[in-house]
């Protein structure tokens, strides 16, 4: 299992919440993150646009803002597009994160790469965090202190 990848959630020592997240790659480190509407995106770095025919999972959306602006969702892939859309529907944070989590499972590449996932509630300051691997899916809620 590949675990390389980084997904935080945390409140800083001033009181604000922040979503983290840090790629890393041994095999497709040509990627760099790129500031999208209402979020960021991994995406190959400029020449390197044909790795994602060699590897599907190397291009996704790792940080999106809900449309009403309450939740921060971070991830470490695609599933990042369908939590969101849960959420934005009106489907609660753990929920949204079962439901995206179980419906991707972990990613099918060599390694098993686990996939994880968290979302913020800005307005609350509630968090929860999940990941889904080969064996299993986990999904907790996390009080921010």
């Amino acid at each position: 299992m590949y675990v390389g990848r980084i997904v935080s959630v945390a409140k800083t020592k001033d009181g604000k919440l922040c979503a983290m997240y840090r790629v890393s790659s041994n095999s497709f480190p040509n990627r760099h993150a790129v500031e999208v509407e209402r979020g960021i995106a991994i995406v190959p770095k400029p020449g390197h646009e044909d790795d994602i025919m060699k590897n599907p999972y190397i291009a996704y959306n790792c940080l999106r803002i809900s449309q009403d602006g309450q939740y921060a969702i971070a991830t470490n892939g695609s599933h990042t597009d369908p939590i969101t859309e849960k959420i934005d529907a009106g489907m609660n944070m753990r929920d949204a994160l079962v439901s995206g989590l179980f419906g991707m499972d972990y990613e099918h590449d060599h390694l098993g790469t686990p996939r994880i996932a968290s979302v913020i509630n800005i307005k609350t300051g509630e968090a929860a965090l999940g990941t889904v691997r080969e064996d299993a899916l986990h999904v907790t809620r996390i009080k921010l202190e």
